[in-house]
């Protein structure tokens, strides 16, 4: 693909950002097992555990991190009367766009996360996940003088088996007022595997955690699914 071109990609990305919030979700169809994904992502400050033996404060230069509240539902299904059916081995996998610096150029940051799962029970029920970007990620990449309380970010989320395959309509959330398929075209233009692109697109790579490597790790620990063990990767 020449430069013209890939330019000329890229300015539709930067087109659709703009500066009003907006949450979006994605209502299930008929013989899905994962629907209604909603993203509802804010800013919060690193939480501190309670240790009898050593203090425990903030730093002050640390900064906020990005957190990506998730919520789904499952589809009803059992064996029986009671017993409920699960499915297994689930990937849940994060895409984000922000705005971003590189090289004192600006440019449009690219980076993504996934958690697998366990299993996830079938029971027609409300189930949560999260998924947070570090501050030190944050702080690395942004904009001099940005309001990220305020900035354009685009986020996608969706749902894989054990075989990879997609097995719900992905969810996609706007901090601008666009419309799902320009969300998707956003994404479409960010795919790929270079560090930095000459259109100015930085791909930051696996930077999205999941709760278990962050901070998050022992809070609400029910609320949300079992993350699969390493060992049972194997």
């Amino acid at each position: 693909m020449s430069r013209r071109v890939m330019l000329t990609s890229f300015s539709m990305v930067m087109m659709f950002l703009c500066y009003t919030s907006n949450a979006q979700s994605t209502r299930a169809s008929g013989g899905t097992t994962i629907g209604k994904i909603e993203v509802n992502p804010k800013w919060g400050s690193t939480p501190l555990v309670s240790v009898s033996n050593y203090s425990n404060s903030l730093r002050s230069s640390a900064g906020k991190w990005y957190i990506i509240n998730i919520s789904y539902y499952t589809a009803s299904s059992t064996q029986g009367l009671k017993k409920t059916n699960w499915l297994d081995d689930v990937t849940m996998q994060v895409e984000m766009l922000f705005p971003a610096e590189y090289n004192r150029r600006k440019a449009t940051a690219y980076m993504k996360g996934s958690v697998d799962y366990w299993a996830i029970p079938l029971d027609g029920k409300k189930h949560n996940a999260i998924m947070l970007v570090p501050p030190q990620v944050i702080k690395r990449y942004s904009r001099e003088g940005e309001n990220y309380k305020r900035s354009p970010i685009f986020i996608k989320v969706a749902f894989y088996d054990r075989n990879n395959r997609l097995i719900a309509p992905a969810g996609y959330y706007s901090s601008a007022r666009n419309t799902e398929a320009q969300i998707r075209r956003a994404f479409d233009v960010a795919g790929g595997n270079r560090r930095i692109s000459v259109a100015g697109l930085l791909n930051l790579g696996d930077v999205i955690m999941p709760r278990n490597k962050t901070p998050w790790m022992n809070i609400d620990y029910d609320k949300y699914e079992m993350i699969k063990p390493e060992s049972a990767k194997r």
